[in-house]
C-alpha cells in the first residue's frame, strides 16, 4: 500500500481533467481511497523549461551502462527511453491510485501506444509472464527478474514478490495499465472498465479542470495508520484534496470532515498553526512564486459546521507567468541572477 502511494507520488514531479479521459473509465464511482494526478495539464501549467530542469533530477540507473547509450551532458531518463522506447514522464497522460483500505490498492495509469514498446521487450526478456484471474489476462512481474531485465541487481533481502499487470487498450494510442500485488483487485478493476462509447463520469467530488484530487472516504487512519499519538487523524474522516483549473482561476481546495463541531474547530486551528510555522521556517531565499507566496498568506482553515475548509485560489495566466519567469531566471548564469542582468 505505502509503495503505490509512493510511486503515485513520484510521478507527481513529472499534468483539466478531460471529460472523456480513458482512466475515468475505470475508476469506481465510489472508492474508499482515490488518488489522481492529471500529468498533461500540469506539464502544460510548469511549462517546457522547468519540466527540462525537472528531468534532470530524476535518475534511473537501470540499464544505462549496457545500454551503451551514455553521451556527455545527456541524462538517465533520455537513456532509459531510448533503450525501452518508452518515457516514464512524458508517456504517461495520468495516474491514480485506487483503493478500499486495509484491503489491497491499484496503481492505474492512462499511457500511450509506446508502452507496448516496453512491455514486449520486458516479456522477450523474460521478466514477465502470463497469468490470469476471474478470467482476466495478467502479466505476472517478478521483482527480481524485472530488477535483472532493466539492468539492477535486486537487494540480498529483497522478498521474492510479484505485481500482476493488466493492459487495456482503448484505440489505437491510448493504453489504460493497472498494476496491483493482488491478482483479484487487479482483475475487479479491469472488469470493471465502462462502454468507452459512453461519456466518462467524474469521481464524486471531483471538479471539471482537475488535477490533483485525493479522496479518503472513511477514518482516515485506515489510510495512513492509526497513530494513537495523532489525536487529528483520529478526529478525522472524510478528507479530500483537490487543485484544478477552472474559469481562469487555479484553485486549491481541501476539506476535512469530522463528527463534532468542537473537533472542526481544533483540526482548524492545528491547520492554520502550521501553516504560521511552515511560513515561519520557509528560507528567505526559496524560489518561489510571489504570486504564490501571497495566495498562501491570505489562505486560512475555518471550521464549516463539523468540517474543516481551506480555499487558495490564483489566476492561472499569473501563476503561468510566474512559473515561466523563475525558469528564465534559473537559466541564466549565477553570476548574473543577482544583478538582474
Amino acid at each position: 500500500m505505502k509503495s503505490l502511494i509512493s510511486s503515485f507520488l513520484a510521478a507527481a514531479i513529472a499534468a483539466p481533467v478531460a471529460a472523456q479521459d480513458a482512466l475515468l473509465r475505470v475508476l469506481p464511482t465510489r472508492s474508499e481511497l482515490v488518488c489522481w494526478l492529471q500529468l498533461d495539464a500540469l506539464r502544460d501549467l510548469i511549462g517546457p523549461e522547468l519540466l527540462r530542469e525537472a528531468r534532470r533530477h530524476i535518475h534511473l540507473d537501470f540499464g544505462t551502462e549496457a545500454a551503451g547509450t551514455e553521451a556527455a551532458g545527456d541524462d538517465s531518463l533520455e537513456r532509459f527511453s531510448r533503450r525501452w522506447g518508452f518515457d516514464p514522464i512524458a508517456d504517461v497522460g495520468s495516474v491514480a491510485v485506487i483503493g478500499s483500505p486495509p484491503g489491497p490498492s491499484v496503481l492505474a495509469a492512462r499511457t500511450n501506444a509506446r508502452i507496448d514498446v516496453l512491455l514486449e521487450r520486458l516479456r522477450a526478456s523474460g521478466a514477465c509472464e502470463p497469468a490470469a484471474s476471474g478470467g482476466v489476462e495478467l502479466l505476472r512481474l517478478p521483482a527480481a527478474k524485472l530488477a535483472r531485465a532493466l539492468g539492477a541487481l535486486p537487494p540480498p533481502d529483497q522478498p521474492d514478490t510479484a505485481m500482476l499487470l493488466h493492459r487495456l487498450a482503448i484505440d489505437d494510442h491510448t493504453r489504460v495499465l493497472l498494476l496491483g500485488q493482488d491478482a483479484a483487485a487487479v482483475a475487479a478493476l479491469a472488469g470493471a472498465m465502462r462502454d468507452p462509447r459512453e461519456p466518462a463520469a467524474l469521481p464524486p467530488g471531483m471538479r471539471p479542470g482537475c488535477l490533483l484530487f485525493v479522496a479518503v472516504r472513511g477514518p482516515i487512519a485506515n489510510v495512513l495508520g492509526d497513530d494513537p499519538h495523532s489525536r487529528v487523524l483520529q478526529k478525522a474522516n472524510d478528507v479530500s484534496l483537490q487543485f484544478a483549473e477552472h474559469d481562469g482561476e487555479l484553485r486549491l481546495t481541501a476539506s476535512i470532515d469530522t463528527g463534532d463541531v468542537r473537533d472542526a474547530r481544533q483540526i482548524a486551528a492545528v491547520v492554520n498553526g502550521l501553516k504560521a510555522l511552515a511560513t515561519l521556517l520557509a528560507p528567505e531565499d526559496a524560489e518561489v512564486p510571489e504570486v504564490l507566496v501571497e495566495a498562501w498568506h491570505r489562505a486560512a482553515a475555518s471550521a464549516d459546521g463539523k468540517a474543516v475548509r481551506l480555499d487558495v485560489a490564483v489566476a492561472s495566466d499569473v501563476l503561468r507567468r510566474a512559473l515561466h519567469e523563475l525558469a528564465r531566471d534559473r537559466a541564466r548564469p549565477p553570476a548574473t541572477r543577482e544583478t538582474g542582468k
